[in-house]
């Protein structure tokens, strides 16, 4: 199994680096190999709607200029992709949602009948500094749920947490860093258990 564990914060070492950290340790039982992308250290240009990629051959003139077009490659090469990132006002932060934005070619070319038929299995974890509010965690959600539909995936299972500021927060309650772990080895166990197999 190939994981790919995406980080969507702007922050080098934040908060939901820590919870990646916490998941991947539960599933390396599964003997996988990961690779990890930190949105910030990619350059992902801001889609500017030029509608170029509603065309075939569906291409993006930002593409050659920027690192997008490899995270996507990285995503559809890999069995299963661990997404973690903040919620920011109620959405994801800016570079993760240049990058969820700048899915729209992949979007058009599965609108054309192309694309990928069953793409990876696909974890989202969020958290958010603010301790309430109903909707905190939707539009991420939502937004996430079409972006990889592009990949012909679904999100198989979502890890919200409130209340974390900073990565300390976390390490402070421990049933939450024994609840990610968990969430890690439970998948790692289902890879073993379901067939997972890619056309």
């Amino acid at each position: 199994m190939r994981i790919l564990s995406l980080l969507g914060s702007p922050r080098a070492n934040g908060t939901t680096r820590t919870m990646a950290r916490l998941i991947l340790e539960g599933l390396s039982g599964s003997g996988a190999a990961v690779e990890e992308i930190a949105l910030q250290e990619k350059r992902i240009r801001p889609c500017r709607g030029c509608q170029s990629c509603a065309r075939p051959p569906h291409a993006c003139p930002l593409s050659p200029d920027d690192d997008t077009e490899a995270v996507f490659a990285a995503i559809a090469a890999a069995d299963l992709v661990l997404w973690t990132s903040p919620v920011y006002f109620y959405g994801l932060p800016a570079q993760a949602k240049a990058l969820v934005d700048r899915g729209q070619r992949l979007w058009s070319v599965r609108e054309s009948g192309g694309g990928a038929v069953r793409g990876p299995v696909v974890l989202a974890a969020l958290a958010a500094a603010r301790p309430r509010g109903e909707q905190l965690f939707s539009g991420s959600l939502l937004g996430l749920k079409y972006f990889f539909a592009c990949f012909g995936s679904s999100l198989a299972d979502t890890r919200t947490l409130r209340g974390l500021a900073a990565p300390g927060d976390l390490l402070a309650r421990p049933e939450l860093c024994d609840g990610l772990r968990h969430w890690g080895r439970d998948w790692a166990g289902r890879w073993h258990t379901t067939p997972h197999a890619r056309p």
